[in-house]
């Protein structure tokens, strides 16, 4: 039998494993959208239809979606989010580069009381899916979910988890490496740079492996 973890990816398959790395490289978090874009509701149910394909604990499968693509809902929901926590002089994207849509997260606690590995598994599931399909997003989980909870109208058993946007992007992303502050970097900080670009620090494989045995 072949070695799997020596035997050169070739061809179709060589071609396909590229195509799913430039996929992942190009799901960044975005933050500023072509808010004129509109997203249709077909489009959305496709993306929720990922994540009902999805693994879950148990095979529980609690979670439930909001979808919203209307503009004063997407207001509502807008004002009850927190957008960049390390960009400290940035409030969020301005009006005309808020996003096209949302579809917000919820846990059905009369299925199952917790469900956090669920939630990340689907989050980043709908995010790929998403922008293979050229559109972008962003998880957020810093949400005023009482409020929020209020402004859907959402009965005691369900739990708001996570708020994905969703929108054309309409800002540059650009992936660094991880470069200490006292070495004039940014640590693990995203942020803006003078021209208005969105950077991230990621660390490099070779920092994430302990050992190799």
């Amino acid at each position: 039998m072949d070695n799997l973890l020596t035997t050169p990816v070739t061809g179709k398959g060589q071609n396909m494993q590229e195509d799913f790395l430039d996929l992942i490289k190009r799901t960044r978090s975005t933050r500023r959208f072509k808010q004129d874009v509109r997203i249709e509701n077909n489009v959305l149910m496709k993306l929720v239809s990922v994540a009902s394909y999805c693994p879950s604990a148990m095979n529980k499968q609690p979670m439930k979606y909001i979808i919203s693509n209307s503009d004063e809902m997407n207001r509502k929901i807008f004002e009850n989010l927190i957008w960049a926590p390390y960009i400290t002089d940035w409030a969020g994207p301005e009006p005309g580069q808020r996003p096209a849509a949302y579809l917000i997260m919820v846990l059905d606690t009369d299925i199952a009381e917790k469900a956090e590995i669920d939630s990340g598994i689907q989050a980043q599931s709908i995010l790929l899916c998403a922008q293979s399909m050229g559109i972008s997003g962003c998880m957020l989980e810093k949400i005023n979910k009482q409020e929020l909870s209020k402004v859907l109208e959402l009965p005691e058993r369900y739990k708001i988890q996570l708020v994905i946007a969703l929108g054309v992007r309409d800002e540059e992303i650009v992936i660094d490496p991880v470069k200490d502050e006292s070495d004039g970097g940014h640590g693990i900080k995203f942020y803006h740079d003078e021209a208005g670009r969105h950077h991230v620090p990621k660390r490099k494989a070779e920092e994430l492996v302990l050992t190799i045995r």
